[in-house]
């Protein structure tokens, strides 16, 4: 389907136009002409008369319902192929609607772009298969008139019959294979369980924004000259609005966890510095409490292992703080050793302390969900019940284990062994400071430059400005994407700041706005938005950072240092905003398996492979054209379209390939650009060599 799809959209609710409108929009492969109509005897005046490749029926229409418009546009002779769009989830209304002559029947919560289009798509290849059908059993009926004319007539009429039949076989059977796609999509639609991740993300922006304003003016007063009194309260909102925070996190790492979203990157890291980064964030809440804090360990310990460095130093966060919020008197220490588990090298975390302990019959629980040692612990120590099962989650994807042993009213120790993924002997030995390492006091940095900030909430337009303002900027504040647009094209800033939410225009148009203007000037994004994804989304649209709220002003000075003093920001040092990363073109494939399909051993599914195979070559044909005729607007956008087919057909190497090319197109890289795009011509052929090969055995 080439040419503009006509699609009447029958519906009385302008936001649920407006969303299938953008849902349409979404679409890489089809473009849609949407007629919108908003009442039931102009919808189906123009349901029958008009020229539409589909109709969208909404269910409910002001006085009559949309069951009611279908009977009439049927028994109207309509030959358009009408989709219930209902926000209405009744078993009974799907089946009467399909027995009263619907193509399909979507639920408005539950559809997505992908499923949106794939309906339309296979209603359509419907109306066209049944219009094959009849035009086959026409041929059938003439040709069976005439068999009697001669015996010679007759044979070629069957044999004639004969491949109408085999035709009309082979169209119902794409029937079929379309019906279970369709059927397919909407089993996933349904596990994915999308709700609780939009409800998730919506809870964590709302709550993260009035949040970013109360930790942000605190820290900024706790710099003021305060009575005593004074100074006790900001501590306390501080304290506060830090625990407020921690439960987010950990309700939002739950949800990724039980989603299996939770992503983990080994890497060869320091355990020195990873062990001064806990110790420096936590010993000055045990100083607080009056505990020693010490963290020791045996001569053989390396000093460097080959694991998930934020992941490990998530689990001992969680681990020595529970240990320094259960415990009023004594201390609290880290101890680290050598161990061995399954024949390999593994790294030791003892956490001990002298606090209230745990009841032996409580310790088989407390690895649990939303579990407490007794009913008591949270009304007094506060907290969600995620922090154990989070740190055992995380154990477990770093191939680790947790462990732990304790007694009642005489303290416990928490055991957490991670693999060293290293050969001890051949790595440097862990050293550590002799003396405490304790965290030093706030020296604010100063920096000159002049800085834009698009931000739509005033008490975070405050904030930001204060903070900026506090370490010497010029700050210009806007509240909307248009108007950071229309701002950066006409004044000079060394950097901009750029909320991704605000109305007019959002952030992320905005960023995509100023990178199309060849705008150089670095963009950091400032968002609510904390869950997975939100940060490569603000990447992919030309921000330069992302920084989630609230806002860390350690981490916002670390970040304008990388910026405006020309510095480079250690990704260690910048826990929560993961820089932008330069992709690469991998290199071509040299292991067999990668050609081949993961959708290749699933019967449902072989038919998406082998649309996307038949497709190929024409989309193949028209990147090598643009390349030659260095179009490349026309480049950029075939090879995201075969970013996503690709993905879509189960070729991983093409999405990495397509990404590292739309790179180079991107950043303008021309040099690179020929090499990089024949390698990924020579890769789909290779894709479509090996899928010809195996369909032929």
């Amino acid at each position: 389907m080439n040419d503009d799809i006509k699609v009447l959209l029958i519906e009385d609710d302008e936001d649920d136009y407006v969303m299938t409108r953008d849902m349409l929009k979404a679409s890489t492969r089809q473009k849609y002409d949407l007629q919108w109509v908003t009442d039931h005897k102009e919808g189906l005046e123009a349901v029958i008369q008009g020229d539409y490749g589909v109709c969208l029926l909404d269910f409910r229409l002001g006085g009559s319902t949309g069951i009611e418009l279908l009977r009439e546009a049927v028994s109207r002779g309509c030959k358009t192929p009408i989709i219930v769009f209902t926000g209405q989830m009744d078993h009974e209304t799907d089946m009467e609607a399909i027995k009263c002559g619907a193509a399909d029947y979507l639920v408005k919560q539950q559809v997505t772009p992908l499923l949106l289009e794939r309906a339309i798509y296979h209603a359509i290849e419907r109306k066209q298969a049944q219009k094959r059908l009849r035009v086959l059993n026409e041929k059938l009926r003439c040709q069976n008139e005439i068999l009697g004319e001669s015996r010679s007539t007759a044979v070629k009429l069957i044999e004639q019959a004969e491949i109408a039949r085999a035709e009309a076989e082979r169209t119902n059977r794409q029937l079929e294979v379309s019906t279970m796609q369709a059927n397919l999509m909407a089993r996933e639609s349904l596990r994915a369980n999308k709700a609780k991740s939009e409800f998730l993300a919506n809870m964590s922006h709302e709550i993260r924004t009035p949040l970013n304003a109360i930790i942000g003016f605190s820290d900024l007063l706790s710099d003021e000259s305060l009575s005593e009194q004074q100074e006790t309260y900001v501590n306390v909102i501080c304290h506060a609005g830090g625990n407020l925070l921690g439960l987010i996190n950990d309700i939002l790492d739950f949800s990724k966890i039980e989603a299996g979203k939770l992503d983990t990157e080994c890497i060869h890291c320091s355990l020195k510095e990873l062990i001064e980064n806990v110790d420096a964030f936590l010993r000055s809440e045990a100083e607080r409490k009056g505990l020693e804090f010490r963290i020791t360990h045996d001569v053989e310990v390396p000093g460097r292992i080959y694991s998930d460095p934020t992941r490990i130093r998530q689990c001992l966060v969680n681990l020595v703080g529970n240990a320094i919020k259960f415990t009023d008197k004594g201390h609290v220490s880290v101890h680290l050793s050598l161990s061995e588990s399954d024949g390999k090298h593994c790294i030791r975390f003892d956490v001990e302390d002298t606090g209230v302990g745990i009841a032996a019959d409580k310790l088989d629980i407390i690895f649990d969900s939303f579990s407490q040692a007794n009913s008591s612990t949270t009304r007094n120590f506060g907290g969600t019940g995620l922090g154990l099962a989070i740190t055992k989650s995380l154990a477990e994807l770093l191939a680790g284990s947790v462990s732990a042993r304790s007694k009642l009213g005489q303290g416990s120790v928490f055991s957490l062994l991670i693999p060293a993924g290293v050969n001890p002997s051949k790595e440097p030995p862990l050293k550590l400071d002799s003396k405490e390492v304790r965290p030093s006091d706030r020296q604010e940095q100063s920096f000159s430059g002049r800085v834009l900030v698009a931000e739509d909430n005033p008490s975070n337009q405050m904030l930001i400005k204060t903070m900026l303002r506090n370490m010497g900027l010029d700050v210009c504040i806007v509240e909307n994407g248009q108007e950071a647009v229309d701002s950066a094209c006409n004044e000079h800033f060394d950097l901009i700041f750029m909320d991704m939410q605000m109305p007019v225009m959002n952030g992320y148009e905005a960023a995509a706005a100023l990178r199309k203007k060849k705008m150089t000037v670095p963009i950091v994004a400032l968002t609510a938005n904390a869950m997975k994804g939100d940060a490569d989304k603000c990447i992919k649209a030309g921000c330069d950072e992302y920084l989630p709220k609230p806002v860390n002003r350690k981490i916002l000075e670390k970040v304008m240092a990388g910026y405006l003093n020309n510095k480079p920001v250690a990704a260690a040092d910048v826990q929560q905003c993961p820089p932008a990363t330069e992709e690469k073109t991998p290199p071509p494939a040299c292991d067999d398996s990668v050609l081949i399909s993961s959708l290749a051993d699933d019967p449902d599914l072989v038919p998406v492979l082998d649309i996307f195979i038949e497709t190929l070559p024409e989309m193949l044909d028209s990147i090598g054209a643009a390349l030659r005729e260095s179009d490349m607007e026309t480049l950029k956008g075939r090879i995201h379209e075969l970013k996503g087919a690709g993905g879509s057909a189960g070729f991983p190497i093409v999405m990495q390939h397509a990404a590292g090319v739309e790179n180079i197109v991107a950043t303008g890289q021309a040099d690179q650009l020929d090499h990089a795009v024949e390698e990924l011509l020579d890769l789909c052929d290779q894709i479509m060599d090996k899928r010809k090969a195996t369909a032929n055995r």
